[in-house]
């Protein structure tokens, strides 16, 4: 290995390195938001399984397995929100340890592997999702291990059956329907692949495991239409995009996914038009272009009946394209060795950039500093939190917020002020911009038919509106007051 190489590898590992830090930092900085606290609800673990088997999860969109992890770390006194999202440190150790694992295994290999590293640690996803309470951090490192597992086999020309890519299957089917659907069209492809070149061992073991692990996917898609009341019916939170708008949406994901990295894609795009791949090369893109373009369809064509475009859904497509970039860019940055240096500044200026966005995502505590600041201008302030008809998820989170931030908190009921102002404030149904201008531009009285509130003209007349970072607040006063400086 030259010094060159050597020092690009080191650079490499540590710049994955400092990601994973302020990876872990970002989850203690991002303020809460609904999704942290439906997860919350559907990971209590004072409620019987049963329970939530029958009553609380057919109710939700996703698969319970992820609820089933976090629920065991809920039981190890993991309350805060952070230990909570801590709960993604598992799937980021063995990320880790399968990248240095592979790395030492396949020297010949390791530009490759130090590429997609490089992409996989500084998108968008690694970030965002590890902040997440969510399973979507858990989808996106097993797609990457899936998808490395893959490359390999077809770059190393390998026959056996790696069993790290099979321990992936059941995590890819049962954490979302979205991953579900493109790990679907993926197996299918390596299924006639392996079919096509006789490799019956590696066959038989996608193929069972994948019967094996849909089982528990079909019978939870069982119990919530034997519910009569499928969550699918009611993604309100989702826009229907037609065709051709949801494949735009799509491809607009990628950039961001991929970390924004120009370079990167400019290369991507050279090598494909002048290095024309070839050999195990091709064989992997054609591969990955074949499940990316299968999956894609299939998901078009699911979106029809239900609305299915949400960046966070795309974890598996978008470990696609990062696995693909990393396959195209290898032998150019193998030719021309200016192109990995400047691919590797490129990502140390996102990490940066993708760090203090996280940092100053405050979410839901936005609206509670603006709370508590109200408060302690004048004491007996009363607040009431929430929006009618009541979300269960909202509540679970203003009853957090209120004991972190030492708030009393008070139901959406009919309320008056006297020397102290009233509060009512929401974060789960503050106005569109469709609201908006259905009530020309009014806030005070687009928030107030939105969250429910029920305020009267009258009370409306004596009422200001503060919009937070996620949500809105109307202040109802009889007098003036000084709001405060939100911005």
């Amino acid at each position: 290995m030259t010094a060159a190489p050597r020092r690009f590898f080191q650079i490499t590992f540590a710049l994955a390195g400092i990601a994973c830090v302020l990876a872990i930092l970002g989850a203690w900085y991002r303020g809460p938001w609904l999704d942290d606290f439906a997860t919350f609800r559907f990971a209590n673990p004072s409620v019987p399984l049963a329970v939530a088997w029958h009553k609380f999860w057919p109710s939700e969109t996703n698969p319970p397995l992820f609820y089933l992890i976090a629920r065991e770390g809920v039981a190890l006194h993991a309350h805060s929100l952070f230990a909570r999202r801590c709960v993604n440190l598992l799937p980021l150790a063995v990320l880790l340890f399968w990248f240095v694992r592979n790395f030492r295994r396949y020297p010949q290999q390791r530009l490759f592997l130090a590429l997609f590293w490089l992409i996989a640690t500084t998108s968008s996803y690694f970030f965002w999702d590890f902040s997440s309470y969510r399973s979507y951090f858990y989808q996106y490192a097993a797609a990457v291990i899936f998808l490395g597992g893959l490359a390999l086999d077809e770059l190393e020309q390998r026959r056996e059956t790696d069993w790290a890519q099979i321990a992936m299957v059941p995590l890819l089917i049962n954490l979302h329907q979205v991953t579900a659907l493109y790990a679907g069209a993926l197996l299918l492809v390596l299924l006639i692949r392996d079919a096509r070149r006789g490799l019956w061992n590696r066959f038989t073991a996608y193929l069972v495991t994948a019967e094996i692990s849909v089982v528990p996917l079909l019978m939870f898609t069982w119990n919530q239409i034997s519910r009569g009341d499928s969550a699918f019916e009611h993604v309100a939170w989702i826009l229907p995009h037609g065709t051709w708008a949801a494949l735009r949406l799509i491809m607009g994901f990628l950039p961001r996914a991929l970390g924004q990295n120009w370079i990167a894609l400019l290369a991507g795009l050279a090598a494909l038009i002048w290095a024309r791949p070839r050999g195990p090369q091709a064989k992997l893109l054609g591969l990955l272009a074949a499940a990316a373009v299968l999956g894609t369809g299939l998901l078009l064509a699911a979106n029809l009946a239900t609305p299915l475009i949400v960046d966070r859904y795309f974890a598996l497509l978008t470990a696609t394209c990062a696995c693909a970039l990393a396959a195209l860019i290898r032998p150019l940055a193998e030719r021309w060795r200016t192109v990995a240096p400047l691919i590797l500044a490129f990502a140390a200026f996102y990490l940066a950039v993708s760090f203090n966005q996280i940092r100053r995502d405050l979410r839901w505590n936005s609206g509670a500093a603006i709370v508590a600041r109200l408060v302690a201008q004048c004491p007996t302030t009363r607040v009431h939190a929430g929006s009618l008809p009541p979300d269960p998820a909202e509540q679970t989170g203003m009853v957090y917020l209120a004991a972190v931030w030492h708030l009393t908190l008070l139901p959406i009921v009919p309320d008056h002020p006297d020397a102290c102002p009233v509060l009512y404030w929401t974060e789960y149904q503050p106005p569109s911009r469709v609201d908006l201008a259905q009530h020309h531009g009014d806030l005070v009285r687009a928030a107030n038919d939105r969250a429910g509130f029920g305020l009267s003209s009258r009370q409306l007349a004596h009422t200001k509106a503060i919009k937070s970072q996620n949500g809105v607040i109307l202040v109802v006063s009889p007098v003036d007051i000084k709001l405060p400086d939100v911005r």
